[in-house]
């Protein structure tokens, strides 16, 4: 409900709204709203904003174009241009010293190399993971991010997680563990800003508890 409530929104405010920038940012949102029920209607509508972004020369809408049709390609699985499409942003952000920008599409590829990464956990791509959430973390932490830092650990902590899950590595499940510990305390300490969050954190911190020290006791308190 409360998704097709923003569409409608989205819709009627591109009805009034000429071929500018803005209609650009508003297009990307609502094709960013699609994604959980139609990814093709999601990708119709970014490939529409990416035209009319490169139309007027529009580098930051042409920029999170690219980085929504990565995120597109990564849920389809296909992988090479979901990668093609996140370097084609990161190079527009970097040029346009965007730090908040550029740190969402190196979550982005970040997410992307954990999926590359496969069922066998390979580990040269869990690796590359955890090398762009960390740079994503750093630039969130030199912009005050809060919020988007719990994220960027969140991403950190689920793939040292899959790192874990190889028998020689299984030692990265505390790493994973204080990682997550870590979100949870910066969410806690936002005075309550971030509550919708927590569900989140609490989640995966249960998950080591099940996968790795098999305390079922624990695992419960933190889910319920």
């Amino acid at each position: 409900q409360d998704r097709l409530m923003y569409q409608d929104s989205l819709n009627k405010l591109l009805s009034h709204e000429g071929h500018n920038t803005r209609r650009v940012d508003l297009m990307n949102k609502l094709a960013n709203s699609y994604f959980s029920v139609s990814s093709d209607t999601a990708l119709q509508i970014t490939r529409e904003a990416s035209d009319l972004a490169k139309k007027l020369k529009y580098q930051l809408g042409e920029a999170n174009t690219q980085l929504t049709m990565a995120c597109f390609y990564r849920l389809k699985g296909d992988h090479k241009p979901a990668l093609d499409h996140i370097l084609s942003s990161i190079a527009i952000f970097e040029k346009l010293h965007n730090k908040k920008r550029l740190a969402i599409a190196y979550l982005e590829i970040a997410q992307l190399y954990k999926a590359m990464s496969g069922s066998n956990n390979t580990v040269p791509y869990i690796n590359q993971g955890i090398h762009y959430s960390k740079a994503a973390y750093q630039l969130l932490k030199e912009i005050r991010d809060t919020l988007e830092m719990g994220s960027s650990l969140n991403v950190q902590g689920i793939i040292y997680r899959d790192l874990a899950k190889n028998a020689a590595y299984r030692h990265y499940y505390d790493t994973a563990f204080a990682i997550y510990t870590q979100a949870l305390d910066l969410i806690l300490s936002a005075n309550g800003r971030y509550t919708d969050d927590l569900g989140i954190f609490y989640n995966n911190i249960s998950q080591v508890y099940i996968e790795y020290k098999k305390d079922y006791q624990t695992a419960l308190e933190y889910l319920f």
